[in-house]
């Protein structure tokens, strides 16, 4: 359960020492992983008094504080914004035939409010299907828009990281396997990417990479896109 802002309740904004990306593990001595584990702590402590213990992590680091409840309208509120989940869409980066083990993104997922890294303790993998596309303009990029099919799971997410999130990949493959490049087959010049603009039809579009950054853990990959029907229905990057 991470903290991602706070409200006033009487005019103030009740008394702790939490900030905007603390996550939340304890009230009182109760684990949390859920907003109703949260709720359900603080409602059994309302029998004793108004103030609970919480104990958060902050920066790799456990941390305590007291939270001081407020009533309001003869329900105790807590001024805190709290998010315990997080959905969107991804590009699913590979698979490896022999383990079933996959990547994606080939970046972190981050909280959108506090930009701080998600710590994924459960979460899965599922089907969808790009239903449109905001196009992206100078400055700024676009994204794609689509239908989630909540209940068609292909897989699990073990691992939040930099480099993107991995797990096991477990439904059948949709496409042909594609041959994996070693890095030194990377060089300036035309290229192709594979990408889905409609429904869930993988297509192939023109780039053309410019610069090879080698000293880079991440993002090695300069490139501008050239394809004049990718450009057209995206604007650019999406």
């Amino acid at each position: 359960v991470m903290v991602i802002g706070f409200y006033k309740v009487n005019g103030k904004y009740p008394k702790s020492d939490l900030k905007e990306g603390d996550t939340i593990i304890k009230i009182n001595d109760t684990n949390i992983n859920t907003i109703s584990d949260l709720t359900n702590a603080i409602e059994r402590n309302l029998n004793e008094n108004d103030e609970v213990k919480i104990t958060y992590m902050r920066d790799n680091k456990q941390k305590e504080t007291t939270l001081t409840l407020v009533k309001e309208r003869n329900m105790f509120k807590t001024g805190l914004y709290v998010k315990d989940s997080i959905t969107g869409i991804g590009t699913l980066t590979f698979i490896d035939p022999e383990t079933n083990t996959y990547g994606a993104l080939g970046h972190e997922i981050l909280e959108s409010n506090t930009s701080k890294l998600i710590e994924v303790k459960t979460g899965y993998i599922f089907k969808n299907s790009i239903t449109s596309i905001d196009s992206s303009i100078d400055g700024k990029p676009g994204s794609k828009n689509a239908k989630f099919y909540y209940n068609n799971s292909y897989g699990d997410i073990k691992k939040n990281t930099k480099y993107g999130i991995y797990g096991k990949y477990d439904a059948k493959y949709q496409q042909d396997l594609i041959s994996v490049g070693n890095k030194d087959d990377i060089k300036v010049g035309n290229a192709k990417i594979y990408t889905v603009l409609d429904q869930e039809k993988v297509e192939e579009f023109d780039i053309y990479i410019t610069k090879i950054n080698e000293n880079s853990d991440i993002k090695n990959i300069t490139f501008e896109i050239i394809d004049e029907r990718l450009i057209e229905k995206t604007g650019g990057i999406v």
